[in-house]
């Protein structure tokens, strides 16, 4: 679950995802927007604390800002880390005919590869890579956007090289104008990418 802390109509923090490290390990990462959600960016905080997920986020301006599993947590009062990783962005809002997962390019890559996708209408979208034996290496969507075409970043830099595939699964809340009335669930797609390190 997403959880986010407002600073202002523009700016939020979120909190709720992680990402896979080399040897099963996972850690959390801050979700960033500066522009009302349309753009969000991620950010890896003290990796050293080794944070599996952080589950609560904090701030009381732009610069303090808290972030925190349980008792334990990271704190900034500079902002964060000014390294941002892209999180999705919207490439275009004109409607597409339909949903579509178009290929990553480039594939193969290192570090960094680009995943396309296409709405035709407004949807609850999940976006997640995995690895060749199916574990949840990196959720890049997870939640409702506007019809329209979309990209989404995936940093390879803190996983091995190998073949990773990527899901994305398509439903809308009114089960009513959903193909599969009992999941709501309209589309889905699984490609698969390599990547060369």
């Amino acid at each position: 679950m997403i959880k986010l802390s407002v600073i202002n109509k523009d700016t939020l923090w979120g909190v709720g995802g992680r990402i896979a490290f080399p040897n099963n390990q996972f850690r959390g990462i801050l979700f960033h927007t500066t522009n009302s959600g349309k753009n969000w960016g991620y950010q890896l905080p003290d990796t050293s604390i080794n944070i599996f997920q952080y589950v609560n986020v904090s701030s009381i301006s732009r610069s303090n800002i808290w972030s925190y599993a349980g008792v334990t947590g990271v704190h900034s009062n500079s902002g964060g880390d000014t390294t941002f990783y892209t999180g999705v962005h919207q490439l275009v809002s004109v409607i597409p005919e339909d949903f579509e997962l178009k290929q990553n390019y480039p594939n193969p890559f290192n570090p960094r590869t680009v995943i396309r996708f296409s709405l035709k209408r407004k949807a609850k979208v999940r976006l997640i890579v995995y690895d060749i034996r199916g574990i949840e290496v990196q959720r890049l969507a997870d939640g409702r956007y506007d019809a329209g075409e979309y990209e989404a970043d995936f940093m390879g830099k803190f996983s091995s090289s190998g073949v990773y595939f990527y899901r994305i699964e398509v439903s809308l809340s009114d089960p009513m104008e959903a193909e599969d009335e009992r999941s709501g669930k309209v589309f889905s797609d699984t490609k698969r990418m390599i990547l060369i390190k």
